[in-house]
């Protein structure tokens, strides 16, 4: 017997979606630190 799946995701389209969205605003925040950090060396 065939099992039915009741979500419409599966774990690995989740834990994809949830790294690119991590790694987005995780390369939006090292590039707004480093700009901080660049300003106050150049400062």
């Amino acid at each position: 017997m065939r099992t039915i799946r009741e979500w419409p995701f599966d774990l690995q389209t989740v834990s994809r979606s949830v790294l690119l969205i991590v790694l987005g605003a995780g390369s939006w925040l090292g590039g707004a630190i480093v700009e901080r950090l660049l300003d106050g060396l150049l400062d």
